[in-house]
């Protein structure tokens, strides 16, 4: 059976390899509950479902976990619940709940959805410790009451907590009128004299835009929390205007109720006649009748949640609220990490990103973050004893990878001498790429004379050239990703098993992991007897990088600005005269995009009777700068061939990042500034991740572990015992991460285990390119392993031309040729 790429990398020495995801226009949905017609938003949408995934074991249920069990007749979302708290989170006090330990300790003591209903922001002020105590306690979502609202630090706590909260009557740049939280989409309103909504207009703008960023109310559950009632606001429900939230806040409230028809549960705190504690649902004008105006019973829970954590557990059958239990729980204890954070115990580490800035890399930098955020958040169920008592602290910087081999803005050095260096991080994620990686790290570039001085341990995802394992040139490197020469011993195995000999490399001599990864693959080949067609360059001049050896031929360039159709049309024009139909890649993924492109748009080297191989693939190849698809780049590179890291991400700790991550994916943040708890995704299937994104989690998680193995806070801070750390932990047999066993050798780098890839066209795909054809897209497919030297075949090879017959490495006259010259002899 095919396995499909979900989250394995594509690219060689750099910055990623993901597939972008396929769109077509939007299909008519069934209407929203509550709608007369189709309530929802036009123009185009993803084609893949998005997915919750919490782990059951973690007894957290995802939407499609409550669709499953709705479909058997039941299903329970659960929701533990605080507001209004006086005392700031900072307290110590465990009476009635006030210290944010305890608070926390309580929230965490059983499974649920998280949500504050207001009051946080008031009681903290301006103190910056209290933010970050209140964002360290667990919460999914939060809200604002009218104390918050009216607060004038307001805006720098929501800055330092770093998520914004849900005031839908209050609309700003720092607030949402929804949240997603996953199991549920919250929606909050307040009494506040501020309010840029009335409480009914409010929730039908929150409710529009919730529904046109692709929530489905059928399937997702709805939380309405509302913190107090002002007399307007009554009046304007009830439409009297002698009514008085004092005396008919509550007639208001169920009357809300009953004309919202997609709030399932809404949850009230300080409204006159509804009494604590009391969960009811709603009566409608009819003394028989118990539901909302859509037919749905919708529950009302009135919560004096300022003295413990309330909990509701909203039953549903069928798809709609059925029952609502309310209990509470106290607290009695503490958790350890937010009281360090109160006291002042937990050690700080800083960390640095860099992050390529293409479009499809933004999406392996937010997975990194994800899996920061993860380990950062010690109440969610996740990797919450790693590190219990230590916080990374990561600043991100942004590079363009095509400026790594110069000092030019925006290269990899330029972003850590201006981002990474006032900060002092004691670690770095990433680059990928070698240029970049030998950019920041080799020895010149940390202590030459404009070097940027830093001993930080460099982790680089997807570096491989073969250079950079010399330790006394390349200080304190990890490299999650295997190297060049067990990526090409993996295609040698696959040009051996089809007899190719006769075969053409291309390679950008400006970049050293290309001539690194050319030279390889050209001594592999000759070791089996084969020949390197074609050596010219098509440039001007064409320097020669150490890391080519002194012999390397092939058809190569060396453009400052990068390749361009015009070079492009001369690379095959060489690789026609050199009579190839073999032809093996290596170059950046915008250089082979305007390779690929061109073979489309001339039909040079195209289709049935050639074969492409590359080293380094990344789905930038097929982006247009826009992030649209190249969908010439992507016929060019029809049946392409490569050797990727295998990633496997079904075991425990895969899933569970996988689970933390699905909450905040978004594929509208793919672009622009960084957003607190979100994650670029651009198929918004949190089962897959991007190119290197894979690598990338397990370089965070590879860092995590090593800080963990360390006692003292002070080695923490060492990136020399940080990188033996590292190493010891690698060790075989090694430890399971996100794409499966980490095993590091002695240096640090991976020995890991490759795939080989097949770029096809099909009928159907969890992650794709979008192309214009009715119904197909291009998906990369597993076809093989390697293993003792041999192909092993998983499925069918779909060479260019789609066909799976094998091409040869000469044109089939040469052998009718070579056959008609024999004849003659022997007669």
């Amino acid at each position: 059976q095919r396995e499909r790429l979900r989250p394995a990398g594509l690219r060689r020495g750099a910055a990623l390899g993901r597939v972008h995801v396929e769109r077509r226009p939007a299909q008519p949905r069934r209407p929203a509950k509550g709608c007369p017609i189709d309530c929802s938003s036009t123009g185009e949408r993803a084609a893949i479902t998005r997915q919750s995934g919490f782990s059951a074991d973690r007894k957290m249920r995802s939407t499609l976990l409550l669709l499953a069990a709705a479909a058997a007749g039941a299903a329970t979302v659960e929701v533990r619940f605080t507001a209004d708290f006086a005392d700031a989170v900072t307290s110590t006090s465990s009476t009635s709940c006030r210290g944010g330990a305890y608070r926390a300790y309580a929230l965490a003591a059983s499974a649920g959805l998280r949500i504050d209903g207001g009051g946080v922001a008031a009681a903290c002020g301006s103190t910056t410790l209290c933010a970050q105590v209140f964002a360290s306690m667990g919460y999914n979502g939060w809200a604002l009451n009218a104390d918050d609202i009216a607060s004038s630090s307001l805006n720098t706590f929501i800055n330092t907590v770093g998520s914004k909260p849900v005031a839908s009557n209050y609309a700003t740049g720092n607030t949402v009128s929804f949240a997603n939280l996953g199991d549920a989409v919250l929606l909050a309103v307040s009494s506040t004299s501020s309010k840029t909504h009335t409480y009914r207009g409010a929730i039908a703008v929150a409710l529009a835009e919730a529904r046109d960023a692709g929530i489905d109310f059928e399937t997702t559950p709805v939380i309405l929390s509302v913190n107090g009632i002002s007399d307007a606001e009554t009046q304007d429900i009830l439409g009297d205007e002698t009514a008085s939230g004092a005396s008919d806040g509550s007639a208001a409230i169920l009357k809300l109720a009953a004309e919202t028809t997609d709030v399932d549960l809404v949850i009230t705190t300080g409204i006159s006649g509804l009494s604590d504690g009391s969960v009811t649902y709603i009566v409608g004008e009819e003394s028989d009748k118990s539901t909302n105006w859509a037919g749905d019973r919708v529950y009302v829970a009135s919560l004096g949640a300022s003295s413990s954590v309330q909990q509701i557990a909203l039953g549903f059958a069928n798809g709609v609220p059925s029952s609502a239990t309310r209990t509470s729980t106290s607290c009695s204890s503490y958790d350890t990490f937010v009281d360090g954070m109160i006291r002042g115990t937990v050690d700080t580490v800083r960390i640095g990103m860099l992050c390529d800035s293409g479009t499809a890399a933004r999406e392996e930098c937010d997975a990194g973050r994800a899996a920061i955020d993860a380990i950062n958040n010690k109440n969610d169920g996740y990797f919450d004893d790693l590190l219990p008592l230590t916080k990374l602290e990561v600043t991100v910087a942004f590079f363009d990878q095509g400026n790594c081999g110069s000092s030019s803005s925006p290269s990899a050095f330029v972003a850590w001498t201006s981002d990474l260096t006032p900060v002092s991080p004691v670690a770095v994620v990433g680059p990928g790429g070698t240029t970049c990686t030998k950019s920041v790290a080799s020895y010149d570039a940390r202590y030459g004379s404009s070097g940027h001085g830093s001993d930080a341990l460099v982790m680089s995802e997807s570096s491989t050239a073969t250079s950079i394992s010399d330790r006394s040139k390349y200080p304190n490197i990890v490299r999650l990703s295997s190297s060049e020469r067990l990526v090409m011993e993996s295609l040698s195995v696959v040009t051996k098993h089809y007899g190719w000999k006769r075969i053409a490399v291309v390679y950008d001599a400006a970049d050293a992991w290309a001539s690194d990864a050319a030279r390889i693959f050209s001594e592999k080949l000759g070791d089996a007897g084969g020949t390197v067609l074609g050596d010219t360059c098509v440039s001007s001049s064409c320097r020669t990088l150490s890391e080519a050896g002194s012999d390397l031929k092939g058809v190569r360039f060396d453009e400052s600005g990068g390749l361009t159709a015009s070079k492009a049309d001369d690379i095959l024009d060489a690789l026609d005269d050199a009579d190839a139909r073999i032809v093996y890649v290596a170059a950046h993924p915008a250089d082979q995009s305007i390779l690929f492109e061109r073979i489309k748009q001339t039909q040079k080297l195209y289709g049935t009777g050639y074969a492409w191989l590359s080293g380094w693939l990344s789905e930038d190849i097929f982006l247009n700068d826009d992030g649209t698809t190249n969908a010439d780049a992507v016929e060019g590179a029809r049946g392409l061939i490569l050797a990727m890291e295998r990633a496997v991400t079904t075991g425990a700790v895969a899933q569970d990042f996988i689970a933390h991550r699905a909450t905040g994916l978004d594929d509208d943040v793919c672009t622009g500034a960084l957003m607190a708890g979100k994650y670029c995704d651009l198929d918004e299937d949190p089962e897959t991740v991007g190119g290197y994104g894979p690598q990338v989690v397990d370089t965070v998680h590879t860092l995590a572990k090593a800080l963990d193995s360390l006692s003292s806070s002070s080695d923490r801070q060492n990136p020399d015992r940080i990188y033996d750390a590292v190493v010891t932990a690698g060790a075989y047999p090694g430890f399971q991460s996100f794409s499966g066993t980490v095993v590091l050798d002695g240096i640090a780098e991976r020995q890991g285990s490759l795939t080989i890839m097949n770029l096809q066209l099909v009928t159907s795909s969890r992650r794709r390119l979008g192309v214009p054809l009715s119904s197909t897209s291009a998906e990369f497919v597993a076809v093989g392993r390697t293993v003792g030297g041999k192909f092993l075949l998983d499925a069918e090879v779909i060479f260019p031309g789609g066909t799976t017959k094998v091409p040869l490495d000469h044109t089939p006259e040469d052998d009718d040729e070579a056959r008609m010259d024999t004849g003659l002899a022997v007669g």
